[in-house]
């Protein structure tokens, strides 16, 4: 199931687009059935002979009529189709009760345990108290990190045996040394960015992405270097953008912090 991908625009959304290409090379003998919304189909349509999408209308993607969508409908397409096994990528995002057949997810984070207030108090509700609950319910657990598995443990009880740590990979056919000098060249002419730059890619959310304290640390430092740093902080805008925004003004630093907006892979 690859509902809650953001489009593409996402960390979650860009580790399915990746994990979901790679599947059926890595198991030659196996065939997949692809659930998703009908508006991210075209990021998961790899055209390959082994895949089969299953597009839900986009209406199904809303997140309150996805949650049900998990509970009710999934279970009913698996069985129609037949599937052994039921992969959630998302699975900090997205479960359900049950599947009747053999369950994995991927639990990105449990940040909300760590961020009062990072969500509005449903959507708290729900990730507080009804999918620690679903977790439990899973076959296995893919934690990102040991961090992830530490809150799996003690917050969701999701027991250690059947919990395994596997952090993310990087696509070195994408990301892998270039020249230096000449890519300094081409984003100051691409995108007006200046030769040296201090980087941070999320997108603009607040609290989530800790952007405000990360300004407050950038503030700090032009009163302790004579070197004039920019900031580029790459990454479209989302809940609490403003807040950010906002804080850029308070702190004087419109003429130090960059604002390119969401960009390419090409571009990253």
């Amino acid at each position: 199931s690859a509902f809650a991908a953001d489009g593409g625009k996402s960390g979650i959304g860009q580790y399915m687009i990746n994990i979901l290409r790679r599947l059926p090379e890595l198991a030659p003998e196996d065939q997949f059935v692809l659930f998703v919304n009908q508006g991210d189909r075209a990021l998961f349509d790899f055209a390959h002979p082994r895949l089969e999408i299953h597009a839900s209308p986009d209406w199904s993607a809303h997140p309150l009529v996805n949650i049900f969508w998990h509970l009710l409908r999934l279970p009913m397409l698996l069985q129609r189709h037949r599937c052994d096994l039921v992969f959630l990528p998302a699975g900090n995002r997205r479960l359900a009760w049950w599947y009747g057949v053999p369950s994995l997810g991927t639990v990105h984070d449990l940040s909300q345990l760590h961020i009062p207030q990072k969500y509005d108090p449903l959507r708290m509700f729900y990730v507080m108290r009804v999918l620690p609950r679903m977790m439990r319910r899973l076959t296995r657990v893919i934690a990102v990190s040991d961090s992830t598995r530490r809150d799996l443990e003690s917050y969701a009880k999701v027991p250690g045996e059947r919990i395994e740590i596997i952090p993310n990979g990087a696509d070195l056919s994408r990301f892998f040394p270039r020249d230096r000098e000449a890519a300094k060249t081409e984003l100051s002419a691409r995108m007006g960015l200046p030769r040296d730059f201090l980087l941070y890619i999320a997108r603009l959310e607040h609290p989530g992405k800790n952007h405000v304290r990360l300004l407050e640390a950038f503030s700090r430092l032009q009163g302790l270097t004579q070197r004039p740093y920019k900031l580029v902080l790459v990454g479209g805008r989302w809940n609490g953008a403003e807040v950010i925004e906002a804080k850029v003004k308070e702190l004087g630093l419109e003429k130090q912090v960059i604002f390119p907006g969401f960009v390419p892979n090409e571009t990253l």
